[in-house]
């Protein structure tokens, strides 16, 4: 009968142990996962705000470079 009360203790002290570092593991996971999930929300916005100052850029570029090709043919088309 002791050894009976003795073993239950026993296996609920390691029960409960493991559920407590199971719960300890889980918090890091989470932790971790909500670093990474930052990380790549903070990589995607970066790159996004460079893609669109980017666009800007050779969008401007090319509409600059459009009008001289326009000013450039509407000078060779005149008589002289």
């Amino acid at each position: 009968m002791v050894l009976m009360i003795v073993t239950g203790l026993l296996l609920s002290y390691r029960f409960s142990s493991a559920v407590r570092k199971w719960d300890e593991g889980k918090e890091v996971w989470v932790n971790v996962r909500g670093t990474i999930r930052d990380g790549v929300r903070m990589v995607r916005s970066r790159s996004e705000s460079i893609r669109v100052s980017l666009q800007a850029k050779f969008s401007f570029q090319s509409e600059e470079s459009t009008s001289q090709t326009r000013h450039a043919q509407t000078a060779h088309q005149c008589p002289t």
